[in-house]
């Protein structure tokens, strides 16, 4: 499904509007674009046919799980701490039937929202995190809606966590973090 789409996505040169000429399926929004946009772009860049493309971003998106999953853990561990947590989720994921449910593009939202995570946790030390956390959240929902409305399901609860303990500059440097996923659900 995600080579077809991402085919469509090259030889269109832009999102289609249908599934056609594959499909006869009318509206091209019907399923989420994000990991097919994103292999068209490797596609593109590249030269690869869609098939290698799409192969390599979703083999690329368990690593990038991983390193998602390092980043949030060393906030509350050591490198190496956090490096095994990250591995022993990624070793038992059959067992987390929703970390594997959607396949590639659900491992990629959950890389994609975990860095978002990581970039909100160091917002208060960083100021490209805080240019870097709406990005990597929208891009996460763009690829699968699940992981990111789970993280917002726990944002509101752990923001406000980060809010009560953090100095005042850190807590408007959260707030601006906040700013745009404020209004784009405005």
């Amino acid at each position: 499904m995600h080579t077809f789409m991402t085919r469509l996505i090259v030889e269109a040169g832009r999102l289609p509007t249908s599934y056609a000429p594959l499909y006869p399926i009318a509206d091209f929004g019907s399923y989420a674009a994000g990991l097919p946009a994103t292999s068209a772009i490797v596609s593109v860049l590249s030269g690869a046919p869609a098939r290698t493309s799409s192969l390599v971003v979703g083999l690329l998106a368990y690593p990038a799980l991983v390193a998602g999953l390092v980043q949030v853990a060393r906030r509350f561990a050591s490198p190496l701490a956090a490096l095994g947590a990250a591995w022993l989720v990624v070793a038992t994921a059959e067992m987390h039937a929703y970390l594997m449910w959607g396949g590639n593009p659900t491992v990629l939202s959950f890389a994609l929202t975990f860095g978002a995570i990581a970039s909100l946790a160091a917002v208060r030390h960083d100021d490209d995190a805080r240019r870097a956390f709406p990005i990597l959240a929208t891009g996460a929902g763009l690829v699968h809606v699940i992981p990111i409305l789970g993280m917002a399901y726990a944002l509101p609860v752990s923001g406000l966590w980060w809010l009560r303990r953090g100095e005042p500059a850190e807590r408007r440097a959260i707030l601006r973090a906040w700013a745009p996923l404020f209004a784009l659900a405005g």
